[in-house]
């Protein structure tokens, strides 16, 4: 009875001790795919460091190449530099040039001019000349002063004609003003009728409900119309409208003495009647004012124009007191015909001095021929000096002529030579820009390079850093699988000697089962 249960129970934990027997061979399947991860991802740091290190590589020989164009430019520098330097000199000495020939053009101008040649008769005409011009420029001045006083005259006007237009403005705000406060009771007024119609309505209506309420509306009807009828009293429609307005209220009375229902029309009625002839009143009495605002316009018109009219006067007035008895177009007429008799007295002097020089000349003639006769030797000695003198300053002219000539040919050399220069300058630039265009062009090329190689250097320092965590997870994860794998280890352990005392059990059993059996076949036989 002992030993029936004893299978069962020994086929469950066979199973469980089967199941837990398999579980290693997955922990070691999992270890090898773990371990062959961990050696992919070591190949593929090896060849990530592999292109780290060329690309190390790569960077130092772009700063070697940095560092030879660095060096090339420094070797360079100097030849710019003298190239500016040269420059410099060539613009200093040009500034040189140009102030020494500005100075000898000055030195020129300021040589005194020679008067050889020149007689007495001339002197004394170039001085009469000087004080007719002098004189006419005093007249000029005169001239200048009366146009200023002019100016003057035109510039007070123009203020008063200012003032007077500020003035208009102000009156014109004035009247704006007050137009617009009528306008203001016009609103008023009209709110008011709008209120009475409001109350006309309110009393018409009690008037369906009563009949002697009707006739209190009445009253009040009669008192509004009054004095509607008070406000117009300057407008020639209001006969028409007061004709209407009886003929309208016959009707209302006439009305009244109907039924309920006929009550209601008529009332209705008489509430679109009464607001047209409110709207009529209001009307007509705008009509008025706007009337009257318009003829005091045309009053306060008038009158400015007759102020303008006696201010007119009073200039002219005062215009004929200061021209005494001409106008601005007579005044200018006066300067003109003054300026005329001064030109006629210049002209007349003009003709006197023509005059006394013929009588000076005659004289000097009449005192040569009489008193001069000694001295005709020394003057014709004076006259071979002059003509002396005069060649000699031909020569010196001819000399200025070939210096002026040396010195543009000179200038034009000068020019040629500029030229030369710039053209040798700018071909010295071409040569240095091609010589250097493509070395900034390789460098500018490797600059980008190493910012490209920067980067992915970066990139790969930043996978390098992830694979590493990766690494380190991985690891983590089989030191963990590992103390699993231990602790799972220890139980089989554990289940195997559960499972031994187990067989021992079975053993134990079976033999006392055969025992028993083989007694019992014995006590049978």
């Amino acid at each position: 009875m002992t030993g029936g249960p004893l299978p069962i129970m020994a086929d469950d934990e066979l199973r469980k001790v089967q199941y837990e027997m398999k579980l290693p061979i997955k922990k070691k399947y999992e270890m090898k795919l773990l371990r062959e991860e961990q050696q992919r991802e070591q190949v593929e740091l090896e060849r990530l460091r592999e292109t780290v290190g060329l690309l190390l590589k790569e960077q130092k020989r772009a700063q070697e190449e940095q560092e030879e164009l660095g060096l090339e430019l420094k070797k360079l520098q100097p030849e710019v530099e003298l190239l500016r330097e040269e420059r410099q000199r060539e613009q200093e000495e040009r500034q040189r040039e140009r102030k020494e020939e500005k100075r000898r053009r000055r030195e020129d101008q300021k040589r005194p001019s020679s008067y050889y040649g020149r007689s007495i008769v001339e002197l004394t005409r170039e001085e009469e000349l000087k004080k007719v011009q002098h004189e006419l420029e005093l007249l000029r001045k005169e001239r200048q002063i009366e146009h200023e006083e002019l100016k003057l005259l035109l510039e007070e006007r123009r203020r008063e004609w200012e003032e007077e237009e500020e003035r208009r403005r102000k009156e014109e705000q004035i009247l704006r003003d007050a137009h617009q406060k009528e306008i203001d009771e016009l609103k008023s007024f009209m709110m008011q009728l709008s209120y009475a119609n409001i109350c006309v309505e309110v009393e018409m209506d009690s008037i369906f409900t009563d009949s002697m309420e009707m006739a209190s509306a009445n009253e009040n009807c009669a008192t509004v119309l009054a004095k509607s009828q008070e406000m117009q009293v300057h407008i020639p429609a209001e006969v028409g409208a007061k004709k209407n307005f009886n003929l309208r209220w016959s009707y209302f009375e006439r009305s009244d003495r109907g039924s309920g229902r006929s009550d209601r029309v008529s009332g209705r009625r008489r509430r679109d009647d009464i607001g047209r002839i409110i709207k009529s009143i209001a009307e007509l009495a705008r009509e008025e004012e706007l009337e009257k605002v318009q003829h005091e316009l045309e009053l306060l018109r008038e009158e400015r124009k007759r102020e303008q009219e006696e201010r007119r006067r009073e200039r002219e007035e005062q215009e004929i007191e200061t021209t005494q008895g001409g106008s601005e177009k007579e005044k200018i007429c006066a300067y003109d015909r003054k300026f005329e008799k001064y030109s006629k007295l210049i002209d007349d002097q003009v003709k006197m001095i023509e005059q006394l020089e013929l009588k000076r000349k005659e004289e000097v003639r009449n005192a040569f021929k009489n008193y001069a006769s000694p001295l005709y030797e020394e003057v014709h000695v004076l006259k071979n000096q002059v003509d002396v003198c005069q060649r000699q300053e031909n020569q010196v002219e001819t000399l200025k002529d070939l210096c002026q000539r040396q010195e543009e040919k000179i200038y034009d050399q000068v020019k040629m030579i500029e030229q030369l220069e710039l053209k040798r300058k700018e071909e010295a630039r071409n040569a240095f820009e091609n010589y250097a265009s493509p070395l900034y062009e390789e460098v500018c090329v490797l600059k980008n390079q190493v910012e490209i190689l920067k980067d992915v250097c970066q990139r790969q320092e930043n996978q390098v850093e992830t694979l590493k965590d990766l690494c380190q997870r991985q690891e983590e994860k089989i030191c963990a699988y590992d103390r699993k794998f231990e602790k799972y280890s220890k139980s089989i352990d554990d289940q195997a000697k559960m499972i031994e005392q187990l067989e021992v059990a079975v053993l134990c059993a079976y033999m006392q089962v055969e025992g028993r059996v083989g007694a019992y076949l014995t006590c049978r036989t």
